[in-house]
């Protein structure tokens, strides 16, 4: 076997060296990928939810807190836009949550029909479209999360109609015109005054879900009618109040029923004091987290069971304000 010079020895170990550097570095790279790619796996995007709501009522306001309370669970990004009660302005903020991207988005219409064109958009840019609170006739709505307003308008009647014994004469305050509460109360309502023709509705307008409108509108309600006025069936506890505040200054205050619906905080307050007043509660905080956990689960290409979810409508009197006030 020949011997090696010095020079070949030299080059043998120069490759050796080489060698195991490049086998490290190989070694570290890989290293390097499989902790980038393990970070990256475990690195989330979050889901970016668009809503819309027809304008910060309170209860519109608790809904809303109640989705930002469960967006870092869900892993959301929440975008919201006030419509300020124009309906316009809505699909415009539909349409910009659209052209952002985003990965669903909930709304609680202004108009029922007026939102028809956005909820189109979405489909086509394939973006689940779940309604909210208000709800949207139209086949392309990929769901619903929010309250039975047919079955709210006949708790609110019903209370009236039960007080007065089937006999009396009432003042109806509708909300703002468009809106599916306002549509599915007024049937609820006229279901029941259908089935009781001992009770005569003296008037039937609308105060568009605002308290001092409300106030005004009683006003000229007292007016015209005075002590005939038995009872007052108002579509959202904002009106109910408003009317109870009129009443009031007329020296009215306790001589007439009144039924609202929504549970806000000053109407559970006003049923405490032992006043002729009841309401109809719906949830805000189930509907938010509800509506935003469809979201989250459609954005993801889940489905949701059922598409139409109602949420439960129960009437509040003084015998069970309490647990309602405890959980504002």
């Amino acid at each position: 076997m020949p011997l090696k010079s010095k020079g070949e020895k030299m080059k043998k170990r120069l490759l050796d060296v080489v060698f195991v550097v490049a086998v490290s570095l190989g070694l570290i790279f890989c290293l390097s990928g499989s902790g980038q790619a393990e970070a990256s796996g475990k690195k989330k995007e979050k889901i970016t939810v668009g809503f819309s709501v027809y304008w910060m009522s309170e209860f519109s306001t608790l809904m809303k807190q109640a989705m930002e309370d469960n967006a870092e669970r869900l892993g959301v990004n929440l975008l919201v836009a006030d419509g300020n009660m124009d309906p316009q302005k809505q699909l415009s903020q539909v349409e910009n949550f659209i052209n952002q991207g985003v990965d669903a988005i909930l709304c609680a219409a202004i108009d029922r029909n007026g939102i028809v064109p956005g909820v189109e958009q979405a489909k086509a840019a394939g973006i689940p479209f779940i309604g909210i609170n208000m709800y949207i006739p139209n086949k392309d709505v990929t769901a619903y999360v929010g309250p039975n307003d047919v079955l709210a308008g006949e708790l609110a009647a019903k209370y009236i109609v039960d007080s007065l014994k089937g006999k009396g004469n009432v003042i109806v305050i509708e909300g703002g015109e468009g809106f599916s509460a306002t549509e599915d109360r007024r049937k609820g309502i006229k279901n029941v005054l259908d089935a009781n023709p001992g009770i005569t509705a003296l008037a039937i307008k609308t105060a568009s879900w605002d308290r001092s409108k409300a106030v005004t509108l009683m006003e000229n309600y007292i007016q015209s009618f005075g002590d005939k006025i038995n009872g007052i069936i108002a579509h959202n506890d904002e009106m109910a109040l408003g009317a109870a505040q009129a009443l009031e200054a007329a020296g009215m205050s306790g001589k007439v029923y009144i039924g609202g619906i929504d549970a806000i905080k000053d109407a559970c307050v006003k049923i405490k004091s032992g006043e002729k007043f009841a309401t109809v509660f719906q949830d805000p905080v189930t509907e938010g987290t509800l509506g935003l956990e469809y979201a989250v689960k459609l954005a993801k290409g889940e489905s949701v069971d059922p598409v139409e979810n109602f949420i439960d409508m129960k009437l509040v009197t003084e015998e069970n304000v309490d647990h309602y006030l405890i959980s504002k």
